[in-house]
């Protein structure tokens, strides 16, 4: 057997193999509900309380009163989990959601749900307390805990036993530096900060007027002004840069940064879900689910590449020819030769065979 005859033999064995795991994807969604999808450019909700990426999978995830939703790679929407009136939302962690609303239709689950807990990316969900009794509209979290707020702010540090919290001024959004050392509420008086859990809050007095507020780290936080505008701070809210007003609604935001060290801020307006890459100044309608950036057009759309190639990469041998040019070499994962940040490791030619590229989404 020649080399070629070889090279092609594997290639579609590959092929092969990838058409059975699609296959046995279908197979095994058969016997479950069809989750719900809404088309590209249509938000999945009337209503959006929470948006936030899964530091794990990079997915964008809105929580909305119709359940939760992924963002897919075709800028759509699909349905995960069971159907909550998700009231509040946050994100602590890969897969690890925190949530509070009420239960669709059918779901066993108390209404209110209280605090709710995912540790599975939002497939399912456990009441870690306060079931039948709290819908909190207001959510943070961060690694020492969770606070929220129900008509008064409660606070926990492992989510079954509760404090009563300071604030009491109504919150319209709550936001927690991820390592709990700051958090942040929007309301009519004004930003007011906490540095001690939510015990005791003080006016964040060098704060421009914010509706919504998120953290990217233990410093940077954003927060969408009043009039539309996008102010960020890199000082935890000692100073602030704003941008002009241009958002007519706000429903929901988030801040995080990539792995280059890149800001992102997505906010749901009543029109969809916007990004900025500049901190505020400009938006664009957020159409892929991945922040991996290809502006020579190399990788197609959205730099999403064939499941195929993935697949084929683990078969052929590394003397294989022809396809295109690799963004990041074999032996440097980290490195970029395009814009945008990286994590999760694929596979694409280049003319000395397969090498490693490192993509968001």
């Amino acid at each position: 057997m020649t080399r070629m005859t070889r090279r092609r033999l594997l290639t579609g064995v590959g092929a092969g193999l990838v058409a059975a795991l699609a296959l046995s994807g279908c197979s095994s969604q058969s016997a479950a509900p069809e989750p719900k999808s809404v088309a590209a450019g249509t938000l999945p909700g009337e209503h959006v309380h929470g948006i936030s990426r899964d530091p794990g999978s990079a997915k964008v995830n809105l929580a909305t009163h119709e359940g939760l939703f992924v963002l897919q790679p075709d800028a759509s929407w699909l349905q995960v989990g069971p159907t909550v009136d998700f009231m509040s939302f946050a994100i602590t962690g890969p897969g690890t959601f925190f949530a509070s609303g009420h239960p669709g239709e059918g779901v066993d689950l108390p209404a209110p749900v209280g605090l709710m807990k995912s540790t599975d990316a939002g497939l399912t969900w456990s009441v870690q307390s306060l079931g039948g009794q709290s819908d909190f509209h207001a959510l943070a979290a961060s690694s020492k805990g969770v606070m929220g707020f129900d008509g008064a702010l409660k606070v926990t540090s492992d989510g079954k036993t509760w404090a009563q919290g300071g604030l009491t001024a109504e919150p319209r959004c709550l936001a927690s530096a991820p390592d709990g050392s700051q958090v942040l509420a929007t309301t009519a008086q004004g930003v007011l900060s906490s540095t001690d859990g939510g015990g005791t809050w003080a006016p964040l007095a060098s704060a421009p007027p914010l509706v919504l507020t998120a953290w990217a780290d233990s410093k940077t936080v954003v927060g969408l002004t009043t009039d539309g505008g996008i102010a960020v701070s890199a000082d935890a809210g000692l100073s602030w840069k704003t941008s002009p007003g241009q958002l007519t609604s706000g429903q929901a935001m988030s801040v995080d940064r990539d792995k280059a060290g890149a800001l992102e801020i997505l906010v749901v307006t009543d029109k969809g879900v916007l990004q900025s890459r500049d901190d505020g100044p400009t938006f664009t309608a957020l159409k892929s689910c991945r922040r991996f950036h290809d502006p020579a057009g190399v990788f197609g759309t959205g730099g999403v590449l064939p499941a195929f190639f993935i697949v084929s990469s683990l078969l052929l041998d590394t003397t294989a020819t022809s396809g295109r040019k690799a963004v990041v070499g074999p032996e440097e994962p980290g490195r970029r030769t395009h814009e945008g940040g990286f994590h999760h490791d694929g596979w694409i030619w280049q003319r000395n065979g397969f090498a490693r590229l490192a993509w968001d989404g």
